[in-house]
């Protein structure tokens, strides 16, 4: 139940998000006091030594804001640890129902916001509008396997619309293509090849329409060319700051600590050069050999796991997304990519077996019993 409540809480105010988090986090650690080896999966010993070496170095360089967001991202990952190890066909049933629900929801909200004003980019119940974007990209995926798992559920349907005009009520181009790829890996791991080369000749015409007539099709159009150079400007400061440690990086949140002028932000808007940025070569070699090992579980277990195609698809739009932006530092938007990243259980099989004694797709219990 608090699984089911973390994840209504992803479309309420992020402060009102983390406190389910955290009190389900407690929760764990109070449960299974006499049995911590749920926070050490397969593979884990990559991911702890990456944290170690993510503290450590950001304790070295005193970018201690960065050391306090840096914990709760292993704080979220404990907790996906732990959803993981819990997840049964059931829980991943209603885990669908409540997201499609709320992105509904989400996108009534991003509609109102948007047509008093039209210039303005909605940010739903989020703070952000990178932060919704992505937050709808991502439950796009999910809600894509969805209707091949358990059939053309109308509500499916609406959500998934919801969810693309909650991507275009915020004005994020990056969504989109993360999207399309998302869905192609969900349909291309379940041998939907025929909707995959749908998709193909809807992008192609997609790609066309741009270069003919890019300001009706390209969000904000007006704008490219000064956020393009801004975004080069980001990257060039980012790589000077690698340059100047490139083993062990400086900590999470580097580029906000040292950014300055024009080229400030947050973060370097690239997820390899925040990589590179925080934790260096050494660092980031840790986190790529943990995720091609978590990769190739969850490729290997598609056949007895239709899951794994899911969370393949939230990777994939994840890395795209990756490639201008970094979206998913926060309290919804990691709450999103934990939930939607342990719908397959862990390393892509499950634990628990099915309540139901059916093995037919189309009888699971009906959502929230």
């Amino acid at each position: 139940m608090l699984i089911l409540i973390c994840t209504a809480s992803i479309f309420l105010p992020f402060y009102l998000c983390a406190l389910p988090l955290f009190l389900l986090f407690i929760h764990i650690l109070l449960k299974n006091e006499n049995n911590l080896n749920i926070f050490t999966p397969q593979h884990s010993g990559w991911f702890y030594s990456f944290a170690t070496l993510g503290v450590a170095v950001g304790v070295i360089h005193q970018h201690l804001l960065g050391v306090f967001v840096f914990g709760f991202v292993i704080i979220m990952f404990l907790l996906s640890f732990y959803i993981q190890s819990i997840m049964t066909e059931d829980m991943r049933y209603n885990i669908i129902f409540i997201i499609a629900i709320g992105s509904i929801v989400a996108a009534i909200d991003s509609f109102i916001q948007k047509y008093p004003n039209t210039s303005f980019r909605s940010v739903s119940f989020f703070g952000n509008a990178d932060y919704y974007a992505y937050i709808c990209e991502l439950l796009t995926v999910v809600l894509v396997y969805a209707i091949y798992e358990y059939g053309p559920n109308p509500l499916y349907f609406a959500a998934i619309l919801a969810n693309l005009g909650g991507v275009l009520t915020s004005g994020c181009r990056t969504a989109w293509p993360a999207i399309f790829v998302g869905a192609v890996v969900v349909m291309a791991c379940l041998k939907k090849y025929r909707h995959v080369i749908i998709m193909a000749g809807v992008a192609a015409l997609t790609g066309i329409a741009i270069l003919l007539v890019p300001q009706f099709i390209f969000p904000r159009y007006g704008k490219f060319d000064n956020d393009k150079t801004l975004r080069l400007l980001i990257w060039k400061t980012a790589i000077g700051f690698i340059k100047t440690h490139p083993f062990f990086g400086q900590g999470m949140l580097t580029y906000l600590t040292l950014s300055v002028g024009r080229a400030h932000d947050a973060h370097a808007h690239d997820l390899l050069l925040e990589f590179l940025l925080n934790y260096g070569i050494v660092g980031t070699a840790i986190a790529a050999v943990y995720a091609v090992l978590l990769l190739r579980d969850l490729l290997k277990n598609i056949r007895i796991n239709t899951a794994c195609a899911a969370v393949l698809g939230v990777v994939a739009a994840t890395f795209i997304h990756g490639i201008t932006d970094l979206p998913f530092i926060g309290p919804q938007t990691g709450a999103t990519l934990v939930i939607t990243l342990s719908i397959a259980g862990i390393c892509g099989k499950y634990t628990k077996p099915k309540s139901e004694p059916t093995n037919q797709k189309n009888s699971i219990s009906s959502p929230l019993t």
